[in-house]
C-alpha cells in the first residue's frame, strides 16, 4: 500500500525503527526497500520488499498501485480508508474480513491486509506512536510504485470522462454447485465526450467470478474523431450486491501506447463503475487516465 507515499507525501528519508518526524519537522513516511526481485515464475513483475515507518500525524493521499500487496502491521496503527475497490483483511485474532468503498477502519498490530491493484486507499497515523509496517508487492515491471489520483505533472494530460457501455457479444460459462461461478469474455463498446469531441471506446474484458463476484482483466480501445487511438489494459475486481444484481466495479489502468498524436503516450489511472442489471447488462463507468510523454516515463 504504501509503496510509492514518497512519492505521495516527499521524499523519503532514512527509515530506521526509531526514525520519526523530529522537532520542527513535518510528519512524513519513512520507507526502506530491503529487496527487489524480478521472480522467474511471475515474468512482467517486480517482487518488492519494504518496510515502513509512519510519523505521528503523517498522511498518505488517495493512490493506488499497479499490482498486488500484502501488507503487516508491526507496530502501531493507521487509519486506512479505501475509496474504490476492496481490500481483504486479516485481525490478528485471525479473523477476516472485507473493507468495501466506502469505508474505513483501523488498522493495529498483527493485523495483515491485501489490497488489489484496484484497491484505491489512503492512511493517516492518527496516534503519538510511529507505526510500522512490513509489505511485500507484486508489481508490473517498471511501474511507478503508486499513483496519486490527484496529481499531474507539468508534462501530463488528465483524461477525465463517463461513458455507457452495452454488451455487444459474450461467450459466458456457468459450472459448479447451483451455478456458483461464471467464467468467459464480454465485448462492450459505447460512446463519451472529451474535450468536446465523440470518442468511441471498445472494451474486451474476462472474468472469472464466483457468485457474482471477483476478478477480471482485459483491454479497451479509445478512438478519437481524427483517427488517434489509445490501448489500454485493465485489471481489477467485481463486488456482487447482497441479495441482487446490482454489482460495482474498480480497475487499474495501465496505457499501453496509442496511434496518430497519441503515439508517443504512456500512463495510468482508475475506472470505477456499476452495472444494475445481470452480467451482460449496461455498465456505468468513470474514467480517469493521466498520459504523459514515454520519454518522460521512468521506472521508479
Amino acid at each position: 500500500m504504501v509503496l510509492a507515499v514518497g512519492a505521495v507525501l516527499g521524499p523519503a528519508a532514512g527509515a530506521g525503527a526509531g526514525a520519526g518526524a523530529g522537532a520542527g519537522k513535518a510528519p512524513t513516511v519513512h520507507r526502506e526497500v530491503v529487496g527487489r526481485v524480478a521472480p522467474d515464475n511471475a515474468p512482467g513483475q517486480s517482487l518488492i520488499l519494504e518496510r515502513v515507518v509512519v510519523d505521528p500525524g503523517a498522511e498518505a493521499a488517495v493512490h493506488f498501485h499497479d499490482g498486488t500487496q500484502l501488507v503487516t502491521v508491526r507496530s502501531g496503527s493507521i487509519r486506512y480508508e479505501v475509496t474504490a475497490g476492496s481490500a481483504a483483511i486479516t485481525r490478528r485474532d485471525g479473523t477476516t474480513e472485507t473493507l468495501d468503498a466506502p469505508g474505513t477502519t483501523r488498522l493495529r498490530a498483527g493485523d495483515v491486509f491485501v489490497e488489489r491493484a484496484s484497491t484505491v486507499h489512503g492512511f493517516v497515523n492518527p496516534t503519538g506512536r510511529a507505526a510500522v509496517l512490513e509489505l511485500a508487492a507484486l508489481l508490473d515491471a517498471g511501474a511507478p510504485l503508486s499513483t496519486p489520483l490527484d496529481a499531474t505533472g507539468a508534462a501530463d494530460t488528465r483524461l477525465q470522462f463517463a461513458t455507457k457501455l452495452t454488451s455487444q457479444n459474450r461467450s459466458l460459462f456457468t459450472v459448479g454447485p447451483d451455478g456458483i461461478d461464471t467464467f468467459g469474455w464480454n465485448r462492450l463498446s459505447g460512446t463519451t465526450t472529451i474535450d468536446g469531441e465523440t470518442v468511441t471506446l471498445d472494451f474486451l474484458t474476462n472474468v472469472d467470478y464466483e457468485r457474482g463476484s471477483g476478478p477480471f482483466f482485459g483491454f479497451f480501445v479509445l478512438t478519437f474523431p481524427d483517427g488517434a487511438t489509445l490501448g489500454v489494459s485493465l485489471q481489477g475486481t467485481a463486488t456482487s450486491m447482497s441479495g441482487g444484481t446490482d454489482t460495482s466495479f474498480a480497475a487499474a489502468l495501465e496505457v499501453i501506447g496509442g496511434t496518430g498524436r497519441l503515439v508517443d503516450q504512456v500512463g495510468s489511472g482508475l475506472f470505477t463503475g456499476f452495472r444494475r442489471a445481470a452480467l451482460g447488462g449496461t455498465v456505468d463507468l468513470d474514467v480517469v487516465l493521466t498520459l504523459r510523454p514515454r520519454s518522460a516515463a521512468s521506472p521508479s
